[in-house]
């Protein structure tokens, strides 16, 4: 049972992928849709190395320090909880 369920699966997503590569438009609308994207990302600022850095290292300290914070809050609950139901 659990094979014919996966051979109706793959055969629904091939379905969909002939009927989309079949459209007429299909393929002239997708490379258009990569040519725009490209153009698009050469229109991008991109971020120095000098920044990409600086901000890495803040998220790196605040995802440190949430986890410290996270962590410590479920030691002082699970000893809280632990004190109540013993």
């Amino acid at each position: 049972m659990k094979n014919m369920s996966l051979m109706i699966s793959v055969l629904a997503v091939l379905v969909v992928v002939l009927v989309l590569v079949l459209k007429k438009d299909f393929v002239q609308k997708a490379v258009q849709f990569l040519r725009e994207a490209i153009i698009e990302l050469r229109k991008v600022s991109w971020a120095g190395k000098k920044e990409v850095f600086g901000t890495t290292i803040v998220v790196v300290v605040l995802v440190f320090f949430v986890g410290l914070y996270i962590g410590l809050v479920d030691f002082v609950l699970s000893r809280f909880l632990g004190l109540i139901l013993k």
